[in-house]
């Protein structure tokens, strides 16, 4: 892996003004980014199973909604979110959405459970399941 390093804020700046997007190649260890997919995986699985019992499952195959809140590394990389600042940067605030997110991340919590009105797990700021 090449190891380029973080860009300086203008260039971030003017990347995400063009772009929308800034790479941030390094941040993540390849043991952490192996661990991410599988955990991806995992909760990927509960989504699909609570999409299936809902009757939501259709043309829905590949995504998950709401992930947080299944514990594991998912769980522990929002909590720790090394980009925090770079998103409060883009948004123009600090206490953004990424520090609420953030913040309201609880390790092991209970998703909520598949129900008439419930499609997903607890989500990880103020947008709420229906």
């Amino acid at each position: 892996m090449t190891c380029r390093p973080t860009p300086a804020a203008e260039t971030f700046d003017d990347l995400m003004a063009a772009k929308g997007w800034a790479l941030f190649p390094g941040l993540l260890a390849a043991g952490q980014v192996s661990d991410l997919s599988a955990d991806c995986d995992r909760v990927y699985d509960i989504c699909r199973a609570v999409q299936q019992t809902n009757g939501v499952a259709a043309n829905m195959e590949g995504t998950a909604h709401h992930v947080a809140g299944y514990g594991g590394p998912l769980d522990d990389f929002l909590h720790g979110f090394p980009l925090t600042d770079w998103v409060d940067r883009f948004f123009g605030a600090s206490g953004s959405f990424s520090t609420t997110a953030r913040r309201s991340i609880r390790r092991g919590s209970t998703p909520i459970p598949p129900g008439p009105t419930a499609t997903c797990a607890p989500s990880p700021a103020a947008i709420a399941c229906p």
